[in-house]
C-alpha cells in the first residue's frame, strides 16, 4: 500500500490585521506574501494570539516540541513535525505535525506536561499519558 500527499496543495500567505472598517474590509501588514488579494472565504485566525492565548506550558518529546493550554482551548496540544521544532505541519505522515484536545469530563486547563517513557500531561483536575 501506499499514500501519496501534495506537499503544499494550497499557497499560504500571513498578513497581521491592523485595522477594521467593515467585516469585508481590512487594513493589514503582508507578513508572508499572498497569492492574491481578491476576497475569500477560506481563511483562519492562527491558533496562537492576543486574542486566542498562547501556551501554558512547552515541553521537548521523542523529537518534537510540544505547546499545550491556550486561553480559548485550554485542554489542546499543538505538537512540532519531527526534528523540525519551527514547523507545525500537521500531514497523514507519523512524523507530521500533531494537534489534539483532550476528551475530559471537566474543563480543567492544562497545568503542566512532562516527557518521561510517554508524554504525561496535567490538568488542575487529571493526570494523562
Amino acid at each position: 500500500m501506499a499514500r501519496l500527499e501534495a506537499a503544499d496543495s494550497r499557497v499560504y500567505g500571513i498578513v497581521k490585521v491592523t485595522g477594521y472598517t467593515s467585516p469585508t474590509k481590512v487594513t493589514v501588514n503582508v507578513l508572508n506574501p499572498l497569492a492574491t488579494t481578491t476576497a475569500t472565504k477560506i481563511w483562519s485566525e492562527g491558533a496562537w494570539s492576543p486574542h486566542q492565548g498562547f501556551p501554558r506550558t512547552v515541553t521537548l518529546h521523542q523529537g518534537r516540541i510540544y505547546y499545550g493550554g491556550t486561553e480559548r482551548r485550554p485542554l489542546s496540544v499543538w505538537a512540532s513535525v519531527v526534528d523540525d521544532f519551527q514547523n507545525m505541519r500537521q500531514t497523514t505522515n507519523n512524523d507530521g505535525g500533531r494537534f489534539l484536545t483532550l476528551s475530559a469530563k471537566e474543563a480543567n486547563r492544562l497545568m503542566w506536561m512532562e516527557s518521561q517513557d510517554k508524554l504525561l500531561l496535567g490538568t488542575s483536575g487529571n493526570e494523562w499519558t
